[in-house]
């Protein structure tokens, strides 16, 4: 519920940084956005890497087996 609040109210405050998802098969997803019209997003701006993982090593960082930052962000 926190977290909810916190996203609602960086969107109410304007706060929506263009940082878009990049890594296996992610790395032309901006051409697909609706929003890159609007976005002002320059090419070597900040992105969010994904990393591949198999559907079981989802799962198990998702049930927090593993350290769930380190394997989200890395």
């Amino acid at each position: 519920d926190e977290t909810m609040k916190e996203m609602g109210n960086s969107l109410h405050n304007g706060s929506v940084p263009a940082k878009p998802v990049f890594g296996k098969n992610h790395s032309d997803t901006c051409q697909w956005c609706d929003y890159k019209s609007v976005c002002m997003r320059n090419p070597g701006d900040a992105v969010r890497y994904v990393k591949s993982m198999t559907h079981s090593q989802c799962l198990t960082i998702l049930d927090g087996g593993e350290e769930n930052e380190e394997k989200l962000d890395g």
